[in-house]
């Protein structure tokens, strides 16, 4: 369809979400089904529209997306920006009559589509410090739904745009009834729901170390977060400390005070964690390690 209306002549000037797939229709009740369809909207391209090259397209991209995809944090909820960001792109592709490569070959929309993907993910990885897909799922979920279900075809369009299939992570999600939730917090001691293994994301990590400082009843604390710690990589690790600034900073611009300070459990005792972490683990943590 986005190859059809460049060919006819027209500029893309945005993409907008709207909620026209009710959770209440035949198909999605108590299914897992997709949310969201997109209007788009057009205007006729000038006639003298000029040519850009391949590399200037890259480079009008870099330059101007930052901006249009903050705008759209404060417009859009999370899974409905996946697709309205893909507007801002075209809009910018659309805009010439043609964008080339240095042989004269017309860059064609899907091409277009790969350049404007790899820059929305470039502002997500610096917004976000990088976290493995999972992990920026979750965080995207978190701000839009909290702790509280969602509908799973809303979750499912966001975790296409985070690279991520919703299946996979039933240790961090409660899927079921056309409903998605975020595992609580709680859920992370050893042995429940989403706790006892070794974390290979920072979200599952953070969630397994924090527990020990917000519900572990034997006050393990430092000790309990260093033996979650000393089971993952230095670099993941870092992004479980980074991971808790990025919620923190994110509440904290809200003015949201408790949710605030629900990711400050690590903060304050990182240093006595990491302290903790490089000691040698005791007997009980070495079979465990043998064990795994």
């Amino acid at each position: 369809m986005l190859t059809a209306l460049v060919n006819a002549g027209f500029r893309i000037i945005g993409t907008w979400p709207m909620r026209t797939e009710r959770a209440t229709r035949a198909v999605a009740l108590d299914a897992n089904a997709l949310a969201s369809s997109v209007v788009l909207v057009c205007r006729p391209r000038p006639d003298d529209a000029p040519v850009r090259s391949r590399r200037q397209f890259i480079a009008d991209l870099k330059r101007e997306m930052p901006d249009r995809l903050a705008q759209l944090e404060s417009q859009v909820a999370p899974a409905d920006r996946a697709q309205s960001a893909i507007g801002p792109g075209m809009e910018i592709y659309s805009r010439y009559s043609s964008v080339e490569t240095l042989d004269g070959r017309s860059v064609t929309v899907g091409e277009a589509l790969a350049l404007i993907n790899n820059s929305i993910e470039e502002y997500d990885d610096r917004e976000e410090g990088g976290f493995d897909p999972a992990t920026r799922f979750c965080i995207a979920w978190l701000k839009q739904s909290g702790w509280s279900e969602g509908e799973y075809g809303v979750a499912e369009v966001l975790a296409q745009a985070k690279n991520v299939a919703i299946d996979p992570l039933t240790h961090l999600l409660i899927v079921g009834g056309g409903k998605v939730r975020l595992h609580p917090p709680e859920s992370y001691r050893p042995g429940g729901a989403a706790g006892e293994r070794v974390p290979a994301t920072a979200w599952d990590a953070y969630h397994q170390m924090a527990w020990h400082f917000g519900n572990d009843p034997d006050a393990l604390r430092h000790p309990g977060a260093a033996s979650i710690a000393r089971r993952i990589s230095a670099e993941l690790y870092d992004s479980v400390r980074r991971l808790e600034q990025t919620l923190y900073a994110h509440y904290d611009r809200r003015g949201d005070a408790r949710q605030a300070l629900q990711f400050n459990a690590l903060g304050e005792e990182w240093d006595r964690i990491t302290i903790e972490r490089n000691k040698p683990p005791d007997e009980g943590e070495q079979i465990e390690m043998l064990r795994r």
